[in-house]
């Protein structure tokens, strides 16, 4: 998350993950790589199928 926050350029991490995180999850853009432990302080995420063809149209 930390990474994420330094390549855009957010300071907070709740509205990044309200904002961007959380509808990325529900479109089915981004996916949690620990689906066990979402609150994990190692959670990762990961670009789904749609979110890599999404990723390499632009």
């Amino acid at each position: 998350m930390n990474e994420l926050l330094d390549s855009f350029g957010f300071k907070s991490r709740t509205t990044f993950l309200k904002n961007y995180i959380a509808p990325s999850l529900e479109a089915g853009i981004v996916t949690l790589e620990d689906h066990n432990n979402p609150t994990s302080r190692n959670q990762r995420y990961g670009l789904t199928v749609k979110g890599k063809a999404i990723f390499y149209e632009i």
